[in-house]
């Protein structure tokens, strides 16, 4: 993989469609299409689609391979900051593969998984945050998830780490200056690092910290929300799990021990993915399947991001499955046609499909909404990485309430600096770049 190679690809999925999009992006995009249809470069205007007969060479017009709209997009005003050539053509995959090998022909390769972005990100086009986020928002499959990852793709979590930079970069320049100017030759230098810290280091650990919480919302919400729906059994698990995603998921029978393994069912409810776990009955057995099915269903209770707790008439006497203490938890009336659970936060008839009190509830557990973006999406790989800038942030500010150790404190700044940077796709180069752009930046015009 090269930067200045030549690519092209299938951009839509491989079948039978109405349509497919093959997109060329390289230096040589003009070149082969001058070798591919009759038009030649000089009157390709760019970001005006045309069309034209496609042949896998055109001087001969043999092995025609289909009609096509073509549009060119000169670099550096394209996707991937390069010449750019986008064909829709039927929707075929023989069609599709005549078309890319004739490319391949005259001067293209191959692309790989996400070398599209790869070129956009080297080309200065998209940040790496920016980058992750159109893949993430590609693979998005709730309303909320593709709020978040737009987030991303609009430069949102990009800004907060470079915000996050700036303020690393000022206490270093700090540091820094009274490092370089012997420090112990002023007696206050105390005072201006303990400035430091009050201006800007206490409210960037609260601002690292607030991000922190909600990335984690925000990665909870992106990946969807895990329901563990737990119970004796025969208590109507089963069949709330088939209400829930309206379909039929599970067997229901009126035999207990009927469900022994984890089933799964998804369905979004007010723009946020749901994952909901119909478990098997937790009671003592010595049936050696069972066993299996009731320690799936202990286990499925402690990963869950909330517990739907079923019971047919009471959550105050009878022997129920024990729930780790910090799990939310709704207790589930699940025959309210038979009559009312005493103790039950939600009375539902999942047969007759009475389930809206409940979906309601879900919402306002889990405190999300389709409308509410105000969450900061990021990739685990970058919330780890904001976690150990957080760490250092906070062993520098320790460094300076122990004893004033300000070459310590710069250190740990310099390496939170060298993680932002890699969150945002730059090297150690830059990073020492930017420390010496800030530092040098005190000084007077002309100095």
């Amino acid at each position: 993989m090269t930067e200045l190679d030549t690519i092209v690809a299938l951009a839509t999925p491989r079948m039978t469609s109405a349509l497919a999009i093959i997109r060329l992006s390289g230096s040589k995009t003009l070149s082969i299409l001058e070798h591919i249809q009759k038009r030649k470069a000089e009157n390709i205007i760019p970001n005006q689609s045309f069309f034209a007969n496609i042949y896998e060479d055109i001087s001969t017009k043999e092995k025609p391979i289909d009609q096509a709209v073509i549009t060119f997009y000169k670099g550096p005003k394209s996707y991937t900051g390069e010449d750019t050539a986008e064909f829709s053509i039927h929707g075929s995959p023989l069609i599709a593969d005549a078309l890319m090998n004739a490319c391949v022909k005259w001067g293209a390769r191959p692309a790989q998984r996400g070398e599209y972005s790869l070129k956009a990100f080297l080309n200065n086009k998209l940040g790496l945050l920016e980058a992750e986020g159109v893949n993430n928002l590609i693979n998005a499959k709730s309303t909320l998830a593709r709020a978040l990852a737009l987030q991303a793709v609009k430069g949102k979590t990009e800004k907060q780490i470079e915000d996050i930079k700036n303020t690393l970069l000022y206490a270093i320049s700090e540091a820094e200056y009274l490092l370089e100017d012997d420090y112990s030759d002023h007696p206050d230098y105390m005072d201006t690092l303990h400035k430091v810290q009050e201006d800007k280091i206490y409210p960037l650990i609260k601002n690292i910290e607030e991000l922190e919480s909600k990335a984690n919302n925000a990665l909870k919400a992106y990946n969807g929300i895990k329901v563990a729906i737990v119970g004796k059994p025969n208590v109507g698990k089963s069949t709330l799990l088939n209400a829930l995603v309206g379909e039929e998921k599970a067997i229901v029978t009126p035999i207990p021990g009927t469900t022994r393994d984890i089933i799964e069912g998804d369905t979004e409810i007010n723009g946020i993915q749901f994952h909901f776990f119909d478990t098997a009955g937790i009671h003592e057995t010595n049936d050696e399947v069972e066993k299996i099915g009731v320690e799936r269903a202990l286990n499925a209770i402690n990963t869950a991001d909330l517990i739907l707790l079923v019971s047919p008439s009471s959550f105050e006497n009878e022997d129920l499955p024990s729930i780790p203490t910090g799990k939310k938890v709704i207790k589930i009336g699940s025959k309210s046609d038979l009559g009312f659970a005493l103790g039950a936060d939600v009375e539902i008839n999942a047969k007759d499909g009475q389930i809206e009190e409940l979906k309601n509830r879900l919402i306002k557990e889990v405190s999300l909404s389709s409308t509410n973006t105000d969450n900061s999406f990021m990739s685990e790989r970058d919330l780890s990485f904001l976690i150990k800038v957080k760490d250092l942030v906070i062993k520098a500010n320790n460094a300076l309430d122990n004893g004033g150790l300000i070459d310590a404190f710069s250190d740990d700044l310099r390496r939170a600096v060298a993680l932002a940077n890699e969150m945002l796709g730059l090297d150690m180069r830059s990073t020492e770049e930017d420390i010496y752009n800030t530092i040098f930046s005190r000084f007077c015009l002309g100095k």
